[in-house]
Formats: C-alpha cells, sequence, structure tokens
C-alpha cells in the first residue's frame, strides 16, 4: 500500500517486512507501509489529540504575516518551511494555500501573495440571527461548510434571548491535523511528521475503513508452532531484498480507497518469490483485482493473509496486466473475470504449490 490543507493530528502505522513508507503529511501523521509478506502482521497506532478550531481568523488575527516575511513575502509551489509564526503555532505563505482553503494559512495570504482584497465585512462582536462566518463570509442559518473531515452547519442556540447563531460541527478525528504534526515535531524522535494531500478532508474512521484492510488470522493460524532451523551459516546483519535482486522485486502498489492490503501484499510476494525462483525468467505481476473480484474474502472490506494465499494455492492468479486494479477508484470488489472475458494475448493462471519437506 502505497499507501492537506497545511494540517497535524492523528496518526497511523502500517507496518510490514517489504516495503516501508512514510507518508509525509503536511498534517496528523500517517505512517504507512506495504504489507508484502506472508507472515504480515498490521500493527495500528491510533494517536488522537484534541485540537481547537481556527473561527474567522482574517479577522481575528490580521497580521502583518506573510507582508513582513523575508526574504520573500510568498513562495512558489508547496514549501512546509515557509512559514510565519502567529500564536502558539505557524501560519503558511506558499501557493499551495490557492490550491486549499485551509485555516492554516495565514489571514493576510490571499491580499498579499495573491493580490484579493479582504472582506470589508467583519463578523459583529454579538452576531445575530442568520449570521455565521467563516473566513470572512458570511453563512445563512442552516448552511454548511467543510473543515478539515468534519461537516460544520449554521444553527440557531437553543436558549439565546437574542437568536444568537454559531457553528455546529461534527467531532471526527481527522487524518491531517497540523496540532498533532506540530506536537509530533516539538520532541527529538529522529523523524520529522508532515502532512500528506492525498488525505485531505478524511476522517481517521474512513481511513482505517478504506485505507488498510489486513484483519487478524485465524485462531488456528496464530497458534501454529514456528519453524525452527539450524543455518549452515550466520545470517547477515542487514540484507534487503531489492539489493539482493533489484531485478526480480517489485515495486510498491497504490491500493487507492480499497481496504485491500490482504492481496497487494500475497500477490507481491508470490510474484517476488517466482522472480527468485526462476532466476529472473518470471517476472511478471500478479493481478491484485482477481484475487479481490473471485476470492471469497469481502475484497475492499479486509481480508486474511492466509485466505490470500489459499486462494492462490487453489485457483491462481493472471497477470496484472491481463486483469488490471480498478477497485481502488470504484472501493467495491467488482464482478469475477474468466480468461475468455480478459483482453491480453496471453491470459495464464500462476498458482503457489506447497512447500515440502526439506524446502
Amino acid at each position: 500500500m502505497k499507501h492537506n490543507t497545511h494540517l497535524p493530528k492523528h496518526h497511523f502505522v502500517v507496518s510490514s517486512c517489504k516495503y516501508l513508507h512514510i507518508v509525509n503529511i503536511r498534517a496528523p501523521t500517517l505512517l504507512v507501509a506495504s504489507t508484502t509478506m506472508d507472515s504480515v502482521y498490521v500493527l495500528l497506532l491510533l494517536i488522537v489529540s484534541a485540537s481547537g478550531i481556527v473561527r474567522n481568523h482574517r479577522q481575528r488575527f490580521p497580521g502583518p504575516y506573510c507582508r513582513d516575511r523575508r526574504p520573500e513575502q510568498c513562495c512558489p509551489s508547496r514549501d512546509d518551511t515557509c512559514t510565519v509564526p502567529i500564536k502558539d503555532t505557524v501560519c503558511y505563505c506558499d501557493q499551495f494555500c490557492a490550491l486549499h482553503n485551509s485555516e492554516d494559512c495565514c489571514p493576510d495570504y490571499e491580499d498579499v501573495c495573491q493580490g484579493i482584497p479582504r472582506p470589508t465585512t467583519t463578523p459583529p462582536s454579538n452576531p445575530i440571527a442568520n449570521e455565521c462566518y467563516h473566513l470572512g463570509k458570511l453563512y445563512a442559518l442552516g448552511q454548511s461548510i467543510k473543515k478539515n473531515c468534519n461537516t460544520c452547519t449554521c444553527v440557531k442556540l437553543e436558549g439565546s434571548s437574542t437568536s444568537v447563531q454559531s457553528w455546529q460541527c461534527e467531532n471526527l478525528a481527522c487524518i491531517n491535523d497540523q496540532d498533532l504534526v506540530n506536537g509530533i515535531n516539538t520532541g527529538n524522535y529522529g523523524w520529522t511528521a508532515k502532512t500528506y494531500n492525498k488525505f485531505d478532508g478524511v476522517s481517521l474512521r474512513d481511513g482505517i475503513k478504506y485505507y488498510l484492510g489486513t484483519t487478524k488470522p485465524k485462531a488456528q493460524v496464530v497458534r501454529l508452532n514456528p519453524i525452527k532451523i539450524e543455518p549452515d551459516e550466520l545470517f547477515e546483519r542487514e540484507f534487503l531484498a531489492t539489493d539482493k535482486w533489484p531485478l526480480y522485486i517489485h515495486p510498491a502498489m497504490d491500493q487507492g480507497e480499497c481496504a485491500a492490503s490482504w492481496a497487494f501484499s500475497t500477490a507481491s510476494v508470490a510474484a517476488d518469490r517466482w522472480g527468485i525462483q526462476s532466476d529472473g525468467d518470471y517476472l511478471e505481476q500478479l493481478s491484485v483485482q482477481n484475487m479481490i473480484s473471485c476470492s471469497f474474502v469481502e475484497g475492499c472490506s479486509g481480508g486474511r493473509i492466509e485466505d490470500a494465499w489459499y486462494f492462490l494455492q487453489r485457483e491462481g492468479a493472471v497477470p496484472e496486466v491481463c486483469y488490471p486494479y480498478t477497485s481502488g477508484t470504484t472501493k467495491s470488489k467488482g464482478q469475477c473475470k474468466y480468461l475468455d472475458e480478459m483482453t491480453c494475448q496471453d491470459a495464464h493462471v500462476h498458482k503457489t504449490t506447497p512447500l515440502q519437506s526439506g524446502q
């Protein structure tokens, strides 16, 4: 699995043995590792902390910020170092703000960096009915806005004698959360947390639902005894398969919004092993979509590693070129295709075989 406003807060780690991707997320941190060993166990570390939402910051903290920044006021493209202190955190003056209307952009970004004059309307100190403001814009009663992964609706405050209106927001933990990232980066952990724009507006709940997928092994698998061997020579202190077999190890694939890491890890490891065993005669990537659509596993709703290996042993899988991956965008398992429905010239099935004693 390759598996922003400029935001930090909740952060999860999926770890395994083949590829480790520390994904920069300009907000709560999401660290993702590709799962590609048959003995994979997924570790999910959720760090959740609360943070306040900045309301009407262009009016409350007018600055100057970007205007006084040196050596340059505004930075081209995305630049996570293009910041200015604001209260007890930082705000941004890079071009990323023009692409994402995020609340961690400096209050004077639009007028300094884009030449957009500030709204002349300012929210009154005692707002009256139908007056909810966000980034200088007035919203009517019942209208909604999106703040990161939470929907906020303008509602009338109950019990208010003056019909005061306010934003009522969901309280979902968001993957991208700048407060968490800032908090992590104050420590000395040997790495820097950042946000990742792929997860803009995505809640932690949906992140777990759509971007992970390997579930706990069955009880009988957990109870299996380890295999004990006496190696002829000592193992190397460090070993990396991509160094040993650079032409035989397949790159990590992006599973998109489908919780199918169980299929990606298994298909990738099987293809790598065939490449190594055949000394490069077989280098095709196996079709993950074949496994998702045609197995009895619930596809994009998660699955077990042992079930994926059983499917390869019993049914096998065709090459990726014959059955391309689509579930990452459709978020669904899809219909199983047969060989005569595939468009590639050489649609053939590859199966794994159980290891024999001594192998």
